[in-house]
């Protein structure tokens, strides 16, 4: 009998499609509106009607339509090997998200640190930061389920901690919103002293010993040949750290017989696969065994580029036990505030090139990593007054925010075959030729009412026409008009016209910057 035949309920059946006949409708509440679950339009006694006729000779098309069952179910129902008894079963669902807000407060708490500190407080740095947590700590998230898929996850993650979300825009609005490069300069000055002040670490700031700073450089002998990326780490002292090498995937690696007799430590290339990975391992390999050898007193402070060297969780959580206090430097500012960039960088780039051009052109290039070894020998001589004049000039050591003025800038190389744009003409603002163009722009009863209110000194008119009667006036004023007589509006307009046409002709293309720029309005005038 077919009641006794025992049916095939697999993971892959179709038991997912059959439920109770419930009046109630479960509903899956979600973000953007309630969404009804589809009920099936057929019973279990209808499916086994339907495989009972297709086993007694009838098809599986002409089955389905008279019992309502899919052509799909009754084919995998009835033609299966493997056949188990039929259950029946609610439909299921997803696993829930494992997260919440008691567990992620550690998250939270690590990425205020960082924004305190300026960092910036990105998407793929929120991301990473849940993904280290969440697989360091494998029993409170027994799941995978609970990493961070995408974009979407860090728009929620923020509106269950809206506090991050202030802490963003709080950060961007420090120095972010700030053009000039002084300003700019004075604002991060003034941001770090309230946050070291709030941490009391004044004393900390004082000491040459105690302040560190961490940048990194490109090794190469020209612009085709391999690339050693370098992080070097300095305090105010003048104490150079051993650098942390990564070695391209063209050079063999020293074995660690020979990097023991190296003054340098060599990056592994197996965990060094993003920005992030390094630093935690000059942090780790570096930094920390440093401190310990030489007995430097904690906490210390340290000076990295936030947007060059992204913090992750496991990078915080180190700092946070050993007292290594992290600060971010001022976004794009590369001349300004990086002690090393400048002449340390230079001699030691110098230096390598020297080495590498007589290092000999017939030897292997897997002899290539013992040229940064004599490299970094002769740096050492002078590497101690270099790094403390890179401090005295960026004013990280001695802190001195009130005299933060900006370094000269750099001048660009400019290419011999590059094509120059001639300079722009500015005509002066006292020259009657500026008048007139002036006049030529300004409309017939514009220029009429200033010429009546020119005997009267201020302007009563439209507060917007201020700053424009003023430059006008000042024209008029330059050239010893003193006071103008009376004109018909229209001879004038017809003058300006023709002087302006005669200063294109003459000139060319002229630039009235001072009329597009106009003053602000000061009211106390009117």
């Amino acid at each position: 009998m077919l009641a006794e035949i025992e049916l095939n309920s697999s993971a892959d059946d179709d038991s997912m499609e059959i439920s109770e006949i419930d009046e109630n409708i479960a509903e899956e509440e979600t973000g953007h509106g309630s969404k009804q679950i589809k009920k099936p339009k057929y019973t279990l006694q209808d499916l086994q009607a339907a495989c009972e006729a297709v086993q007694n000779g009838m098809s599986i098309s002409v089955a389905s339509k008279k019992f309502g069952v899919p052509g799909c179910t009754l084919n995998r129902r009835v033609r299966t090997k493997k056949q188990r008894p039929l259950k029946v079963q609610k439909a299921k669902y997803g696993g829930k998200f494992q997260n919440n807000m008691h567990k992620e407060l550690p998250i939270v708490k690590s990425l205020q640190g960082l924004s305190d500190a300026g960092f910036d407080l990105t998407n793929s740095l929120i991301r990473s930061h849940a993904t280290d947590y969440i697989k360091a700590h494998p029993k409170l998230f027994p799941t995978e389920k609970s990493l961070p898929s995408g974009s979407a996850w860090v728009v929620l993650f923020l509106k269950r901690h809206p506090r991050l979300s202030q802490c963003i825009s709080e950060n961007k609005s420090h120095y972010g919103s700030v053009k000039e490069t002084s300003e700019r300069v004075s604002v991060w000055f003034g941001f770090v002293s309230r946050y070291l002040a709030g941490l009391g670490l004044q004393a900390v700031l004082e000491s040459r010993r105690q302040v560190f700073t961490m940048d990194d450089m490109i090794l190469r002998k020209s612009r085709k040949d391999v690339i050693f990326t370098c992080l070097f780490g300095a305090n105010a002292n003048g104490n150079l750290l051993p650098p942390l090498v990564l070695y391209p995937e063209s050079i063999k690696i020293p074995t660690q017989k020979k990097q023991i007799e190296l003054n340098y430590v060599v990056a592994n290339p197996s965990t060094a696969t993003k920005a992030a990975d390094i630093f935690h391992q000059w942090l780790s390999r570096v930094f920390q065994p440093w401190l310990i050898e030489e007995n430097i007193p904690r906490p210390v402070i340290l000076f990295v580029d936030g947007q060059r060297h992204q913090i992750t969780y496991l990078s915080n959580r180190f700092c946070q036990l050993h007292q290594i206090v992290l600060v971010s430097l001022l976004p794009r500012s590369v001349h300004l505030l990086r002690p090393l960039h400048a002449k340390l960088f230079e001699s030691i780039s110098k230096l390598y090139r020297d080495e590498m051009q007589s290092f000999g052109q017939g030897k292997s290039p897997s002899g290539e990593h013992l040229v940064l070894k004599p490299t970094l020998e002769q740096i050492a001589d002078t590497a101690e007054s270099i790094i403390r004049d890179g401090f005295l000039r960026s004013k990280l050591y001695p802190w001195n925010p009130d005299d933060s003025q900006p370094a000269p800038i750099v001048p660009t190389r400019v290419r011999k075959n590059a094509k120059t744009k001639p300079p722009r003409q500015v005509l002066n603002p006292g020259s009657p030729l500026f008048r007139s163009m002036l006049e030529a722009r300004m409309s017939k009863q514009q220029l009429a009412e200033f010429q009546a209110q020119l005997a009267g000194g201020a302007w009563q008119g439209p507060a917007e026409h201020t700053s424009l009667f003023r430059v006008w006036r000042d024209s008029l004023n330059e050239n010893g008009a003193g006071q103008v007589e009376s004109k018909e509006a229209s001879g004038e307009v017809g003058v300006s016209l023709a002087n302006s046409e005669l200063a294109q002709e003459e000139f060319g293309e002229c630039s009235l910057d001072i009329v597009k720029e106009e003053p602000k309005v000061n009211f106390e005038d009117l």
